[in-house]
Protein backbone atom coordinates (compact mmCIF):
# COMPACT_ATOMS: atom_id res chain seq x y z
CA UNK A 1 0.00 0.00 0.00
CA UNK A 2 1.50 3.57 -1.23
CA UNK A 3 2.76 5.66 1.99
CA UNK A 4 0.05 8.18 1.11
CA UNK A 5 -2.87 6.03 1.48
CA UNK A 6 -1.39 4.56 4.62
CA UNK A 7 -0.96 8.10 5.78
CA UNK A 8 -4.81 9.00 4.90
CA UNK A 9 -5.52 5.89 6.66
CA UNK A 10 -3.55 7.14 10.03
CA UNK A 11 -5.22 10.39 9.90
CA UNK A 12 -8.80 8.96 10.07
CA UNK A 13 -8.34 6.13 12.23
CA UNK A 14 -6.41 8.97 14.79
CA UNK A 15 -9.03 10.42 14.69
CA UNK A 16 -12.17 9.65 13.53
CA UNK A 17 -14.51 12.41 14.05
CA UNK A 18 -11.76 14.73 12.27
CA UNK A 19 -13.37 17.57 10.02
CA UNK A 20 -11.13 17.51 6.57
CA UNK A 21 -12.19 18.20 3.33
CA UNK A 22 -11.28 15.93 0.56
CA UNK A 23 -8.80 18.69 -1.06
CA UNK A 24 -7.02 19.14 2.36
CA UNK A 25 -6.52 15.43 2.70
CA UNK A 26 -5.30 15.39 -0.87
CA UNK A 27 -3.17 18.34 -0.14
CA UNK A 28 -1.79 16.51 3.16
CA UNK A 29 -0.66 13.15 1.25
CA UNK A 30 0.61 15.39 -1.45
CA UNK A 31 -1.90 13.51 -3.94
CA UNK A 32 -4.68 15.22 -6.38
CA UNK A 33 -8.18 15.10 -5.12
CA UNK A 34 -8.20 12.58 -8.02
CA UNK A 35 -5.16 10.65 -7.42
CA UNK A 36 -6.37 10.28 -3.96
CA UNK A 37 -10.03 9.05 -4.64
CA UNK A 38 -8.44 6.77 -7.36
CA UNK A 39 -5.63 5.25 -5.12
CA UNK A 40 -7.44 5.03 -2.29
CA UNK A 41 -10.26 3.32 -3.42
CA UNK A 42 -7.83 1.10 -5.29
CA UNK A 43 -6.87 -0.20 -2.59
CA UNK A 44 -9.12 0.35 0.37
CA UNK A 45 -12.01 -0.51 -1.73
CA UNK A 46 -13.78 2.30 -0.64
CA UNK A 47 -13.38 5.94 -1.50
CA UNK A 48 -12.08 8.12 1.77
CA UNK A 49 -15.33 9.40 2.52
CA UNK A 50 -16.96 6.51 2.72
CA UNK A 51 -14.03 4.61 4.41
CA UNK A 52 -14.34 7.60 7.18
CA UNK A 53 -18.18 7.44 7.53
CA UNK A 54 -18.17 3.14 8.35
CA UNK A 55 -15.49 4.14 11.19
CA UNK A 56 -17.45 6.63 12.22
CA UNK A 57 -20.44 4.39 12.17
CA UNK A 58 -18.34 1.32 13.91
CA UNK A 59 -17.16 3.54 16.48
CA UNK A 60 -20.43 4.85 17.27
CA UNK A 61 -21.56 1.31 17.40
CA UNK A 62 -18.56 0.28 19.73
CA UNK A 63 -19.87 3.51 21.98
CA UNK A 64 -22.88 2.77 22.42
CA UNK A 65 -22.18 -1.02 23.26
CA UNK A 66 -20.10 0.50 26.39
CA UNK A 67 -23.23 2.25 27.71
CA UNK A 68 -22.46 5.94 25.82
CA UNK A 69 -25.97 7.90 25.61
CA UNK A 70 -27.09 7.78 21.57
CA UNK A 71 -26.02 11.77 21.50
CA UNK A 72 -23.26 11.39 23.29
CA UNK A 73 -22.04 8.55 21.02
CA UNK A 74 -22.81 10.58 17.72
CA UNK A 75 -21.00 13.56 18.81
CA UNK A 76 -17.73 11.21 19.77
CA UNK A 77 -17.88 9.39 16.44
CA UNK A 78 -17.59 12.26 15.05
CA UNK A 79 -21.09 12.98 13.73
CA UNK A 80 -23.32 16.39 13.77
CA UNK A 81 -25.33 15.50 16.18
CA UNK A 82 -27.63 12.51 17.39
CA UNK A 83 -29.95 12.60 14.03
CA UNK A 84 -27.50 12.29 11.96
CA UNK A 85 -26.25 9.40 13.14
CA UNK A 86 -29.50 7.77 12.97
CA UNK A 87 -30.09 8.88 9.14
CA UNK A 88 -26.29 6.98 8.62
CA UNK A 89 -27.27 3.98 10.82
CA UNK A 90 -30.93 3.66 8.22
CA UNK A 91 -28.94 5.12 5.43
CA UNK A 92 -26.28 1.71 5.69
CA UNK A 93 -29.22 -0.43 6.11
CA UNK A 94 -28.01 -1.46 9.54
CA UNK A 95 -29.98 -1.31 12.73
CA UNK A 96 -30.89 1.56 14.18
CA UNK A 97 -28.58 3.25 17.25
CA UNK A 98 -31.53 2.96 20.24
CA UNK A 99 -31.64 -1.20 18.72
CA UNK A 100 -27.54 -0.98 19.15
CA UNK A 101 -27.58 0.47 22.33
CA UNK A 102 -29.92 -2.19 23.83
CA UNK A 103 -28.76 -5.40 22.07
CA UNK A 104 -24.90 -5.82 22.93
CA UNK A 105 -24.36 -8.58 20.46
CA UNK A 106 -21.50 -7.90 18.08
CA UNK A 107 -22.15 -6.60 14.40
CA UNK A 108 -19.56 -6.99 12.02
CA UNK A 109 -18.53 -4.11 9.73
CA UNK A 110 -15.95 -4.23 7.29
CA UNK A 111 -13.56 -1.47 8.22
CA UNK A 112 -11.39 -2.88 11.01
CA UNK A 113 -10.56 -1.18 14.29
CA UNK A 114 -6.89 -0.28 13.15
CA UNK A 115 -5.05 0.83 10.03
CA UNK A 116 -2.76 -1.40 8.45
Amino acid sequence: MPAQIRTALELFHDDPSLRITLAELARRVSLSTFQLIRAFRHHVGLPPHAYLKQLRITRAQRLLREGLSIADAALAAGFSDQPHLTREFGADAWHDSGTIRRDSAALTCFVCETAG
